[in-house]
């Protein structure tokens, strides 16, 4: 089974480090006029034997500068026109899913 989990990103921060389990995928990334945040949600494994690894990301706004190793994401924009924030990683730790076993199905 899998799940899609909402973390709330502080752009003030100066990366934001989750506990994901490989072969995540970050499915959006969006600012949320209600709450005026800034939001990402995750689709991952409910895999009990896959363990959860640190994952790092970093919220910029536009023309602030990241390190060349980050790979980018997804693009926040408020809609009445406060900002933009782009979404980067760490590496590519976004598709590191070497970890993921099949379980095996036995028939009764």
């Amino acid at each position: 089974m899998k799940a899609i989990m909402r973390y709330k990103a502080n752009p003030d921060q100066s990366l934001l480090t989750l506990a994901l389990r490989p072969g995540f995928k970050v499915v959006r990334f969006e600012y949320v006029l209600t709450d005026k945040s800034i939001c990402l949600w995750i689709e991952q494994s409910l895999r009990p034997d896959i363990k959860e690894a640190p994952v790092t990301f970093k919220v910029v706004r536009t023309s602030e500068p990241v390190q060349d190793s980050m790979e980018y994401i997804s693009t926040a924009v408020d809609p009445m026109g406060d900002g933009e924030w782009h979404l980067y990683s760490q590496g590519s730790q976004q598709r590191e899913s070497q970890n993921v076993r099949q379980i095996a199905a036995v028939a009764a």
